[in-house]
């Protein structure tokens, strides 16, 4: 992290040869929402890290459990973290659902995704039907199918699954890097001895320019902003 601290992340993608990060990959897993914010505030800090090493592309959330599309625009918004949805909980539950009846028989119960989030109906069913699908070797079958869930279709009407949503996310972090790269906005934080934080973004560089100017050389400007109201 930029204050020095360090920071354990699930996957760093390097150059092959090379030690230096160019793209970050965070996995988190949730039953239930009661953790969206801490783990998505964990999320967010892969933006702190990008600010720290130059190289990294970019960033991305593979998210497991119970995360609603709300979470992903907030992470895009607040730190240009991109998540990768393939699947909800409810779809993830209903590949488990025939297994389960043909394990359990006249016994089975249904996975029903809103009340899984809360508590696990029949834990010790549960835990060894799971048991079961590993030992068969089946699990990582049933996972597969998570990537095929349709997610959206392009404007040729072409159905998009979770999988080209992958391909596309990893495509686009370690596309080759162009030959002229131009910077597309400017962030500016302004340190005042105060203690306050001054922040500002601009896509215009005269305007980043003439808001530094103003801001050093007349203390009342920065009183506009930091006195309040």
């Amino acid at each position: 992290m930029r204050g020095g601290s360090r920071r354990q992340l699930d996957t760093i993608l390097a150059p092959k040869g090379s030690r230096t990060p160019v793209a970050l990959l965070e996995t988190k897993w949730l039953k239930d929402a009661r953790h969206w914010n801490d783990k998505g505030a964990w999320i967010l800090q892969l933006r702190e890290i990008k600010m720290n090493y130059a190289t990294v592309r970019g960033a991305v959330a593979v998210l497991a459990g119970y995360w609603k599309e709300g979470v992903g625009v907030m992470l895009k918004s607040e730190g240009g973290v991109k998540m990768v949805l393939v699947a909800t909980d409810e779809e993830v539950y209903s590949t488990l659902q025939k297994p389960l009846d043909e394990y359990l028989g006249e016994r089975t119960f249904n996975l029903d995704a809103e009340v899984m989030r809360k508590k696990y109906p029949r834990l010790d069913d549960l835990y060894n039907f799971m048991l079961h699908l590993y030992e068969k070797d089946a699990l990582q079958q049933i996972a597969e199918t998570w990537l095929e869930f349709e997610r959206e279709t392009d404007e040729n009407g072409q159905s998009v699954k979770g999988k080209d949503l992958v391909r596309q996310a990893i495509d686009e972090l370690l596309a080759p890097l162009p030959p002229e790269p131009r910077i597309t906005s400017f962030e500016i934080s302004l340190q005042i001895e105060t203690g306050n934080i001054i922040h500002e973004k601009f896509s215009d560089l005269e305007e980043l320019f003439d808001f530094v100017n103003r801001h050093a050389h007349d203390p009342a400007e920065i009183l506009k902003r930091i006195a309040p109201e």
